[in-house]
């Protein structure tokens, strides 16, 4: 989850013509002596009142008619631009709420009516002006703010004319967020190309110096006056500024991954110095990112604690020998980020110093799962319990899942912690959970131990689950404990399946990194996830075609090992402060 300037252009472009729409079309504020709050319930005295005395609403038709929006309007969005219009035009002796309920109901009636005839002439006429102005043609911005404003008003208008604002202003939203999400798109295409263009064109200067001294020598200075260059063009195209350094950090992985140019990767490879230009470039994008104000730092303080930052700095750069890492220098200057920043979800609780979220998600698969739980194994073992029971029972297995999920992410945190390695949350949603470990996927032990851990809770689980459920025999929580336990013992073996994204993919990298490096230890873990997700769809196929039904799960698995495989064969092709020498000499010689 990492947000790039790019996500916080959006949010600010949503979030500046709100304001601003706001301060247009709000009307007239409300008298100094007239209070916002208790205005719903006054409202709807009075809607209550209309409805048992037919002769009130009979003479107050326009009320009759509003009353019932006005009311929700009030209750929900008491500042609304509805709201306050039509609290503008309630006379002054109507002090407060409170004091207006204790009004005779005639006098309550007669005052809401006046003040709900007066914000309808109001509009009224303005709305039809506007309306004769669209049929016309375009309107002017100025002119598009008031209909706009208009429209949060439409309950007051005649129903024809409130239909025809509506639908003006529905189509202008309509084409102002396709507009933004058009331009978002072209923005990034255009961040990334420029990134990207900067790094590759070095490749034209290998040449230019002998193996050794070329990255500080002639690289490094282009490729920071590459970006420079990148970075003013990209803000001539009205991109916010810093985004292409923020690119450099926050899309590292696929920068230097997929979009890198293949003769400078393998050129510098083999000669030991494609880590040296990596760090060089991260070096000079962090630099500038430092100066663009807190939300960049607290971006690049993230980023410097995952495994890609920790890459040694360049011997001819000035801060070599002062830190080891570019994410050590990245946390002494910019510090730790904050991580009550980036939680979503349902804050359930914090254990260790972890907080653990629960996605909006996990409730309807606890009725989901629940369901199908009653219906394929309870409603079979026990029939004359009722499915009401069956349900209880289902969604108390899920629940205890759920539980169990923590816990298998706990093992993964805990095991990290050991290694000195943190975990930000832990996160629970519609298809289970995961831990957010901020790295240790570079190295062979603490990965191994890391992934191996959660399998291993699972199992423990399930075997706790076995022995507690003789303790209840005879009653109705005993198959509920029995049934958890086959899913926890089932979690744990399918989690330890060879392949991306499950944990058993992350212990088979973790077993070829010790032999040879990271890098090939990914790409020969995703190559296999891909080999054997083909032949899991092919059978599928096979199976559907002869008439057999599993072959559905068979293509539905060997899709989602597809989808994981390919997004986790991405590999910077760096070597970070943390892999051995060996390692790094064993990688650099197969090439």
């Amino acid at each position: 989850m990492k947000k790039n300037r790019l996500s916080l252009l959006l949010a600010a472009a949503l979030a500046v013509p709100a304001f601003s729409l706001a301060a247009v079309v709000s009307g007239p504020a409300p008298t100094a002596a007239v209070s916002v709050a208790g205005w719903s319930a006054a409202v709807g005295q009075v809607a209550g009142a209309l409805q048992a005395r037919p002769g009130l609403a009979g003479a107050s038709p326009l009320l009759d008619q509003v009353s019932g929006r006005l009311r929700i309007e009030l209750a929900l969005q008491p500042r609304s631009a509805a709201a306050l219009a039509f609290l503008a035009h309630m006379p002054a002796q109507a002090v407060s709420a409170k004091d207006f309920r204790n009004l005779p109901v005639d006098e309550q009636v007669r005052m809401l009516d006046a003040a709900v005839s007066a914000t309808a002439a109001q509009l009224q006429p303005q709305a039809e002006k506007l309306l004769a102005l669209a049929a016309r043609g375009p309107l002017f911005p100025e002119e598009s703010a008031a209909l706009e404003g208009i429209a949060q008003r439409w309950f007051f208008l005649k129903p024809e004319t409130a239909q025809a604002v509506r639908a003006i202003s529905s189509a202008r939203r309509v084409e102002r967020t396709m507009g933004l999400s058009a331009r978002i798109a072209r923005d990034l295409k255009t961040v990334k190309s420029e990134a990207a263009a900067a790094v590759n064109g070095a490749a034209l200067l290998l040449d230019e110096a002998p193996a050794g001294s070329r990255v500080g020598a002639v690289l490094a200075p282009y490729a920071a006056r590459a970006l420079d260059e990148a970075e003013a063009r990209a803000q001539e195209r009205g991109v916010p500024p810093g985004t292409v350094y923020q690119t450099v950090i926050n899309d590292h992985v696929n920068l230097f991954g997929t979009k890198r140019d293949k003769v400078l990767f393998k050129t510098l490879r083999q000669s030991g110095e494609w880590t040296e230009f990596v760090a060089a470039v991260s070096l000079h994008a962090a630099e500038r990112m430092g100066a663009l104000g807190e939300a960049a730092r607290s971006s690049l303080a993230k980023m410097a604690e995952t495994d890609e930052l920790r890459l040694a700095i360049p011997a001819w750069h000035p801060l070599f020998g002062r830190y080891s890492s570019i994410a050590e220098w990245i946390a002494e200057v910019h510090g730790k980020p904050d991580d009550s920043k980036d939680r979503r979800g349902l804050h359930l609780f914090t254990a260790l110093g972890i907080p653990v979220l629960a996605e909006k998600g996990v409730w309807p698969a606890i009725a989901l799962f629940g369901a199908q739980a009653a219906i394929y194994i309870f409603a079979p073992l026990n029939p004359a319990a009722g499915m009401l029971t069956h349900f209880a029972q289902g969604a108390a297995t899920v629940a205890l899942l759920n539980i169990s999920v923590v816990a298998h992410e706990f093992g993964h945190a805990a095991a990290g912690n050991a290694f000195g390695i943190r975990t930000r949350k832990i996160i629970l949603n519609f298809l289970g959970g995961g831990a957010d470990v901020v790295r240790g996927f570079r190295q062979s032990l603490p990965e191994f131990v890391i992934a191996l851990a959660g399998p291993v809770v699972s199992a423990l689980c399930g075997v706790a689950l076995f022995m507690a459920a003789p303790l209840v025999a005879g009653t109705l929580a005993a198959p509920v404990l029995a049934a958890a336990a086959n899913m926890n013992i089932v979690l744990a073996i399918f989690n330890l399946l060879p392949l991306f994204p499950m944990d058993g993919g992350r212990v088979l990298r973790a077993i070829l990194t010790k032999w040879m490096g990271s890098y090939w230890a990914t790409k020969a873990t995703a190559g296999l996830g891909l080999l054997l997700s083909a032949l899991s769809m092919a059978w599928g196929a096979y199976a559907l075609a002869i008439g057999d039904g599993t072959g559905l799960y068979f293509i539905l698995g060997g899709a989602f090992f597809t989808y994981g495989s390919w997004a986790m064969r991405v590999h910077p092709g760096t070597i970070t402060v943390d892999e051995t020498p060996k390692t790094a000499s064993q990688t650099s010689s197969s090439l």
